[in-house]
């Protein structure tokens, strides 16, 4: 058992506070912590800080005890105020910041946590007590993997390919789902999300539209994304000749989850979502370039970074484009005809 400054062992930690205020990619790719950390130390309370619209991803885990939420601006000084109140009220003995930012180092400094476990090479790294020395910027591992590398000397992690992200879809959730199903008569289908919220370099709207006549997708397709994407769904409507589900806008994050769990089939760019239809065991292909900061290899779906990506014809999963906007022109290049063999390939979700 490894020994922190000052003495103190993880295995005496008894109420832990995993931080992680970013977006749904991110949570979904750090719930394995907490399922390693329960697993070995079942007495343990463990607890997320997550931003307000991610935070129904935690909310039902087996795994997470309590999720607290955190401000969506900490310079707000009220709402502060009041996280760190909250937060000083739990008497957590171990905070773990995953993805660290000054102001998140500040507020676990501020709630004076004993023992703090974030970034070692960051300006504001003083503020943490138990230094995780990671450089993320090159993708040479997958997040997920990052993530369980910081607790991996306190905790046995599981293999790639064990592991379990035990996310459970709301049950309230899955009644509006299957409402908004049965309403369509829909029994089987397969997702398409076209939108990345501007995370990821796209594959352009002609080729998902092109794509949806090319391949005979399981039940119907529903287009998902946000009410600010529901262009995207018309583009793809006015390119394909078959029906098409519009459900931008229409799910909260609850529901989205929901929706996924149940689909035959998921395709999107290097999104949140499709972290959630891999969390689920989704058959799933994305669509992925190789620019350093959304890389199949740092961002791909976990332990199928390979198997269910699509990259461009001139790009290679053991290299790198850092040139963005010669990424999108290679996205243009990747042929429907190359997509439709993968999905082929792809074996059925289990």
């Amino acid at each position: 058992m490894r020994i922190f400054g000052g003495g103190f062992r993880f295995d005496r930690a008894q109420r832990i506070l995993i931080v992680r205020n970013d977006r749904i990619g991110d949570v979904v790719l750090t719930l394995p912590m907490a399922t390693a950390i329960r697993r070995r130390f079942p007495q343990a309370a463990v607890h997320f800080l997550l931003r307000g619209y991610t935070a129904p991803l935690a909310a039902g885990h087996p795994d997470v005890d309590k999720v607290v939420v955190v401000p969506d601006s900490l310079k707000d000084r009220a709402a502060y105020d009041q996280c760190l109140r909250e937060i000083r009220s739990e008497k957590y003995d171990l905070a773990i910041v995953v993805h660290s930012k000054d102001d998140v180092a500040r507020l676990v400094w501020d709630a004076k946590i004993p023992f703090r476990m974030g970034s070692g090479l960051r300006l504001h790294s003083w503020r943490y007590n138990v230094p995780v020395f990671q450089r993320r910027r090159q993708p040479k591992r997958h997040e997920l993997d990052y993530n369980l590398d910081m607790i991996r000397g306190y905790v046995p992690v599981p293999a790639r390919e064990e592991v379990d992200f035990r996310l459970r879809p709301d049950d309230q959730a899955l009644l509006r789902v299957r409402r908004f199903l049965d309403a369509r008569k829909i029994t089987r289908y397969t997702i398409v999300h076209p939108g990345s919220g501007q995370s990821a370099v796209d594959l352009p709207l002609e080729t998902f539209g092109k794509l949806m006549d090319a391949f005979e997708f399981p039940g119907e397709v529903i287009v998902t994304g946000t009410s600010d994407e529901s262009a995207l769904y018309r583009g793809l409507a006015s390119a394909a000749k078959r029906r098409l589900v519009d459900a931008t806008g229409a799910f909260s994050l609850s529901d989205l989850v929901a929706l996924v769990s149940g689909c035959d089939l998921f395709l999107s760019n290097s999104t949140g979502p499709l972290h959630i239809a891999r969390a689920f065991n989704r058959r799933l292909l994305g669509f992925y370039c190789t620019v350093p900061a959304c890389h199949p290899m740092r961002w791909g779906p976990y332990a199928r970074e390979k198997s269910n990506t699509v990259l461009p014809p001139d790009e290679s999963y053991e290299t790198f484009q850092p040139d963005k906007k010669l990424s999108a022109e290679g996205m243009k290049k990747i042929r429907v005809e190359t997509i439709v063999e993968r999905l082929k390939e792809i074996p059925p979700a289990r």
